[in-house]
């Protein structure tokens, strides 16, 4: 189903050793589709208790861009608490801040970025300021009218995401 041209990468999801989870959970994980002439090549990266990230290097002439994807699970009985989620997370942002070309952190991260009163999503979007991130999207990227779905940039990129939103999609989440 890949189209011509084209390539996909993925990570499969890892099962769950959690016994207070059930035995495994199936399903899911991380992937890019990207163009072949990108040439795209799969970062090794640790694991984290708390989300999973996934990235890509693709080239283009004698550019270079890193892309992260990560999905962070919705809060639940089978999450690991925010304070563990931003402190990992706080340690991907350490390591990519050194990273020598652009580089752009995408994905579900399920914080409601857009509710000013809420907490978690002030403490994310304080620890994407400490990091001198900017967050690119919006506009709602859920069913429920949240902002969940981001694109996270360094605040000195050359790179100039333009955003848009369709709400045509199978999932609760929109296209973007």
């Amino acid at each position: 189903i890949t189209p011509t041209s084209f390539q996909f990468l993925g990570q499969p999801r890892q099962a769950s050793t959690d016994r207070k989870v059930h035995s495994t959970i199936i399903g899911g994980g991380l992937g890019f589709l990207v163009r072949d002439d990108l040439c795209p090549q799969p970062l090794k990266l640790p694991m984290y208790s708390s989300f999973e990230i996934f990235a890509i290097d693709v080239k283009s002439g004698s550019s270079k861009l890193t892309i992260f994807n990560v999905y962070r699970p919705p809060n639940s009985s089978h999450s690991k608490s925010f304070s563990t989620f931003l402190s990992e997370f706080g340690s991907v942002l350490s390591s990519i801040a050194s990273l020598p070309h652009n580089f752009v952190l995408t994905g579900d991260f399920n914080i409601h970025v857009n509710d000013q009163s809420n907490t978690q999503a002030s403490q994310f979007l304080d620890l994407q300021a400490s990091s001198n991130l900017q967050q690119h999207v919006s506009s709602p990227t859920h069913s429920s009218s949240n902002t969940l779905d981001l694109v996270i940039t360094s605040c000195q990129s050359t790179l100039s995401p333009v955003i848009s939103i369709s709400a045509a999609s199978l999932s609760d989440h929109f296209l973007a």
